[in-house]
């Protein structure tokens, strides 16, 4: 309710004379809320919208409105109460109010609740870009990177084509490990914004930690000394260091090469020779990436090595290694070890060692496996624990929610009563909502314009309480209340003369109230 106070008091801070402009049409009102949205004047914009929403509640599109207005004044809580009505009111297909409802969970971080509402959106307006970078936004942040990439992309197929957006797709597959389509990516971006240092920076990275690839790294390295020369100082070092390492030759490939001199060469000999040069390529680069501490790039390598030259069958050790003491994956481990003592099958010390670490992985697999179905049936019980509890909380909520309805005012005088209850309590944005719900069961009974006139008098909201005790008055000129309270009002507002009108016709339809004596 203090928010919503706030929110009160700072438009009318900005916009204390628009009750004194003459009246204007609905039209008139709307060409200048939208005028002043566009021109950033966004507290104005909101307080004409809220003044034709009171006399068109039922139009979805002025929800909508100052659902976005509310969005830009950084109230995203107001926001998405506006969206919803116009959800309601559209049977939640309109894909506008949609979007704003997903615009206002993002702003809340409620980054799930935020994909479902842009998930709605693209069921009724599939062919928008924007919405698919928003929806790929939120999958971002949720830590979605693939789904991300998903959405950056059909965003891109459908022309929102910018380096920027091929920029956040070439992090998405940074962050999902996919070296090659995170530089596909950032090259798309290169070309759309080729002198971009970031991006060049990120390739330059790539292709020298993920690729080994010297000659694309040294291409980057001097775009970015020419555009960002301090972002290329702080890469000398890692640079200079690759260029030493593609120096080293792999002795594998050396002994190779010279017992392979006198021999006439075949061509089944070149293709042995070139596998066996890109397997020693794949294993240097796994050495490599065991160095840099990433055992998941040395693992691929590994694998990528034994594909190319099936005779290096003593790299399923290493393989097994790796399962064993970087991912703890006993399973996987054993395989790749029994595969190696297949191949191998010579007895001796490291053999029998070899054996010895089966047995040894095959006991810790058996405890995992064990301790693996525990917590399954642990998470089971759980999962029907909270089930049941659900279940139960359900059913208290329903019987909670039947017994208020039970009890909440239905008839005029009914809803009046309560409004007045909450008043004196001083729970004005719940008094306020009951006078609201009595209009809408009689607009034509004055009482309800007289008690919302007392609430923002409460809340020394003058203008407002006048605009609602004329409104009484105009529904029953004979309302005597409405005239004592709206000369109270004129006196806090300074305007003597219309005081002293109003308490004139005070005095003319009730001469002999408690009133009568103090207002003479």
């Amino acid at each position: 309710m203090i928010q919503l106070i706030k929110i009160i008091i700072i438009l009318l801070l900005i916009h204390p004379i628009l009750g004194c402009k003459k009246k204007q049409t609905p039209g008139q009102l709307a060409q200048e809320a939208n005028a002043a949205f566009e021109a950033g004047d966004y507290g104005r914009a909101a307080w004409i919208f809220n003044e034709l929403e009171r006399e068109f509640r039922d139009n979805a599109n002025i929800h909508i409105s100052l659902g976005y207005t509310y969005l830009k004044l950084g109230w995203p809580l107001y926001a998405g109460g506006e969206f919803s009505t116009a959800l309601e009111l559209t049977g939640r297909t309109n894909a506008l109010a949609w979007i704003g409802l997903g615009s206002a969970y993002a702003a809340e971080k409620n980054w799930r609740s935020a994909v479902l509402s842009y998930l709605h959106a693209s069921t009724y307006d599939p062919e928008n870009p924007l919405l698919y970078v928003k929806l790929g936004n939120a999958f971002y942040k949720s830590g979605s990177y693939n789904a991300a990439a998903k959405n950056y992309l059909h965003s891109a197929s459908l022309g929102e084509r910018s380096a920027k957006l091929y920029s956040a797709i070439g992090k998405c597959y940074e962050h999902s490990e996919q070296w090659a389509k995170a530089i596909n990516a950032y090259e798309q971006a290169l070309s759309l914004e080729k002198d971009d240092s970031a991006i060049i920076h990120h390739l330059l990275v790539i292709y020298r930690d993920k690729f080994n690839n010297i000659a694309k790294t040294k291409v980057f390295y001097k775009l970015l000394q020419k555009l960002n020369p301090e972002l290329a100082d702080l890469e000398t070092e890692s640079f200079q260091k690759k260029i030493n390492q593609s120096l080293v030759t792999n002795p594998n490939v050396q002994a190779s090469a010279n017992a392979e001199v006198t021999k006439k060469i075949s061509r089944e000999d070149i293709r042995q020779k070139q596998a066996q040069g890109e397997a020693d390529r794949y294993e240097n680069l796994a050495r490599i990436s065991l160095t840099n501490g990433l055992p998941k790039e040395a693992l691929k390598y590994y694998k990528k090595a034994i594909s190319t030259d099936e005779k290096r069958t003593y790299l399923n050790k290493e393989i097994a290694k790796l399962y064993e003491t970087e991912f703890n994956e006993p399973k996987l481990a054993i395989e790749y070890y029994s595969t190696y003592l297949d191949i191998c099958k010579k007895p001796g010390e490291e053999f029998d060692a070899a054996v010895s670490k089966i047995k040894e992985l095959q006991k810790k697999y058996n405890l995992i496996e064990a301790e693996e179905r525990n917590q399954r049936r642990q998470a089971e019980l759980e999962k029907e624990r909270k089930e049941r509890e659900e279940k139960k909380l359900i059913i208290e909520q329903q019987e909670k929610e039947l017994e208020a309805a039970r009890k909440i005012p239905q008839s005029y005088d009914e809803v009046i009563i309560e409004g007045v209850s909450r008043m004196e309590k001083k729970e004005y944005d719940q008094a306020r909502k009951y006078f609201q719900k009595a209009i809408n069961i009689n607009s034509s009974f004055p009482n309800a314009y007289h008690n919302l006139g007392l609430v923002y008098y409460s809340q020394t909201n003058y203008p407002t309480a006048v605009k609602y005790f004329k409104t009484a008055i105009e529904k029953n000129a004979k309302y005597a209340d409405s005239y004592l309270t709206l000369g109270l009002t004129y006196i806090k507002m300074k305007r003597p003369e219309d005081a002293t009108e109003s308490f004139t016709y005070y005095l003319e339809l009730a001469p002999n109230t408690s009133y009568a004596n103090w207002v003479s």
